[in-house]
């Protein structure tokens, strides 16, 4: 089965763009960016394609529905793409509620205005009123979106049934001393808007948290820091929180001193030298395919036999400094 659907704005004129889509078992997309006050009957095939992750008492029901979309226009003043969007129940049985659609890989820049909320990074919106869908049946909702670059929105919808579990995840765990660190808090089911917060510990000095978005931006100050991450949403229940911990440390980097320019005769022996921004002890070691010919004593190489030889110089780290880059130089011995 295929559809034909799909506008577009050029130079502000409405101009029609058609694509024959196939249905698969395995996906299915809507691809809508409608001119202003238009009428777009876009239909597909939801599938049963599994969601990243699924939380136990959530069940996707994809390949038990159907998914329409029509309306599509635009709102002049406020810029907002509108359309509604409506479920069927294909099957013969009844489908227990309450029921939402994620509109997973929605289009880069376009973002859903009135989403319930977000699972697994996409946002969805909930069927309102839905306690069960019975065979035959359909519930519809509207959708909004921002798309201020007026071309297609996309997005392939996946229903659910149950409700998702209220989460919070932690930010990247580490950031380097002096250079700017950007992440996030992210909020997963629950209802928006999302409200975070740190209410146990602290972020790392230079750091701050958006409670209303839950980046986290700044540049970080050297340790440790642990901290519960929190994110109330507006449903007025009980908040989600997770032990959350950003280690910072400063980089480093070895610089290695040069061979010398005229290769000595085997068995020949070199000092060899480095420098590291840490001030940290150095260790050498030699490559594994050299380790037949060369061998190394403190900082003094020894190559026995002619060959080639290549030096590693390494700094492991402490708790100031991550481990620094491996760098390597090649001794040859004639």
């Amino acid at each position: 089965m295929s559809v034909i659907i799909g506008w577009r704005q050029v130079y502000g004129a409405a101009v029609i763009a058609a694509m024959s889509l196939p249905l698969t078992a395995q996906s299915a997309l809507v691809k809508t960016a409608p001119p202003p006050s238009s009428n777009i009957p876009a239909a597909i095939d939801a599938t049963a394609d599994p969601a990243p992750r699924m939380a136990s008492g959530v069940t996707d029901v994809s390949a038990q529905v159907r998914v329409t979309q029509n309306g599509f226009g635009r709102n002049h003043q406020t810029g907002i793409w509108t359309a509604t969007m409506t479920v069927a129940n294909t099957t013969n049985s009844p489908i227990s509620g309450p029921l939402k659609v994620a509109l997973t890989q929605l289009t880069a820049g376009d973002t859903m205005t009135n989403a319930t909320g977000s699972y697994n990074g996409d946002p969805y919106i909930t069927l309102p009123g839905v306690a069960t869908l019975n065979a035959g049946q359909s519930a519809s909702v509207p959708i909004q979106f921002n798309n201020s670059s007026n071309g297609y929105i996309n997005y392939v919808p996946k229903t659910y049934s149950g409700v998702f579990p209220f989460t919070v995840a932690c930010p990247i765990a580490t950031g380097v001393v002096g250079s700017a660190y950007t992440s996030a808090l992210v909020a997963s089911g629950g209802v928006q808007p999302y409200t975070y917060s740190t209410p146990i510990g602290n972020l790392p000095t230079g750091l701050t948290l958006n409670t209303s978005t839950g980046a986290i931006t700044g540049m970080p100050a050297l340790g440790v820091f642990d901290f519960t991450a929190q994110v109330a949403d507006s449903s007025g229940g009980p908040p989600a929180t997770s032990p959350c911990s950003i280690s910072s440390k400063m980089n480093q980097t070895i610089t290695l001193d040069p061979p010398p320019p005229t290769p000595g005769t085997a068995p020949v022996q070199y000092t060899l030298g480095a420098t590291v921004t840490s001030n940290l002890p150095i260790t050498f070691f030699p490559d594994g395919t050299g380790t037949a010919i060369c061998s190394i004593s403190g900082n003094t190489l020894t190559i026995g036999t002619p060959g080639t030889c290549v030096i590693h110089a390494q700094q492991s780290g402490d708790a100031t400094y991550y481990p620094a880059p491996d760098v390597k130089e090649t001794f040859v011995a004639n």
